[in-house]
């Protein structure tokens, strides 16, 4: 019953065709793409027919570069939550120019605005209370460093961000 179910489109015939991994690679499903294409890639193998390999190799490969953004992408989220917001900054720079190499409509353009924007408050809130700090040992910047601390207490309040706004 599996078999007619749906199973007998999973076969060793199946991973001949490259189609459904290009069409999950194109909708930027890179996990089973690579799935389907390590089928393909061990059928290929197997068989000795080197073009075919080296087309799943490199649609493999786009794979791998999809992953890892991906993971990028979930690293950045992890450091915004844990308000690091300069290892934010460099693992979404990391993570754009991974997506870089995919077509437009493969990127979560979105996603990486919030972050990026979340990124430049944080960033800006870290340079505004750094300010404040520079400026409070002196009384005549004395209104300086308050209206940055300030600045920086509302930016890091925008963020969630309770410890920094506490300092």
């Amino acid at each position: 019953s599996r078999w007619a179910n749906g199973e007998w489109k999973t076969n060793v015939i199946a991973a001949f065709d490259l189609d459904p991994a290009r069409a999950l690679l194109a909708r930027g499903n890179y996990q089973a793409a690579k799935n389907r294409l390590d089928e393909s890639e061990r059928l290929f193998s197997q068989l000795g027919d080197e073009e075919s390999l080296a087309a799943v190799q490199a649609l493999a490969s786009q794979c791998n570069i999809g992953l890892q953004a991906e993971n990028l992408m979930t690293q950045t989220e992890q450091a915004l939550e844990h308000y690091s917001y300069q290892q934010a900054n460099d693992l979404l720079t990391q993570a754009e120019a991974q997506y870089a190499q995919f077509p437009p409509e493969q990127r979560p353009t979105q996603t990486i605005e919030q972050y990026r924007n979340l990124t430049n408050i944080g960033l800006s809130a870290t340079a505004e209370l750094a300010n404040a700090h520079r400026l409070s040992n002196s009384w005549t910047d004395y209104p300086d460093a308050r209206s940055s601390a300030i600045k920086a207490g509302q930016q890091f309040a925008t963020l969630g961000d309770a410890d920094h706004v506490a300092e």
